[in-house]
């Protein structure tokens, strides 16, 4: 439920590390999680229909159907993973530089949004995602840079000898 550029990816490698088969944008089948979703929905299926062997889900829109995903999957557990909004714009930014995206990125409605913009999108969604947290024992929202701990204390696994990984793309 983290924001775009906010850790998912190590996210993602520490829960295969603990068992847990994940999609991070793109499936073993080469759907993205996007085509998932929209598939699922125009069918009116469970948005995560057909990928049962997933034990986990990252990068948008995962981020944005939190309701709907609560509805049909009310015992899961959700991870919000957290970084410093301003961090998450001038990372975006950097990598819209490295890609010389230019023309046609959208990112939640807007098109190639300014550093200020970004900041602001993540900013937004983080106050959404503290209003679901509260009173909620399946939301954990966790900074990646905390490593293991607060996600082994959530999911009640204990904490694996080997370092969190940490995935910086």
């Amino acid at each position: 439920m983290g924001y775009r550029r906010s850790g998912s990816r190590s996210l993602a490698e520490a829960l295969s590390c603990l068992g847990f088969r994940s999609i991070h944008w793109r499936a073993d089948d080469g759907r993205t999680t996007d085509q998932i979703i929209k598939y699922n929905k125009e069918l009116h299926l469970p948005l995560l229909s057909g990928y049962d062997e997933y034990a986990a889900f990252f990068d948008y829109p995962i981020y944005t159907e939190y309701h709907e995903l609560h509805r049909h999957y009310p015992e899961a557990r959700f991870i919000c993973t957290y970084r410093d909004p301003v961090d998450i714009a001038e990372s975006w930014q950097r990598k819209c530089e490295r890609h010389q995206w230019e023309t046609g990125i959208w990112v939640d409605g807007i098109y190639r949004p300014t550093t200020t913009e970004c900041k602001d999108i993540a900013e937004a969604h983080y106050t959404a995602m503290e209003l679901i947290a509260r009173n909620n024992d399946n939301f954990l929202t966790m900074d990646v840079r905390v490593g293991w701990k607060p996600l082994c204390d959530f999911l009640g696994l204990r904490v694996p000898l080997q370092m969190f990984p940490w995935v910086k793309h």
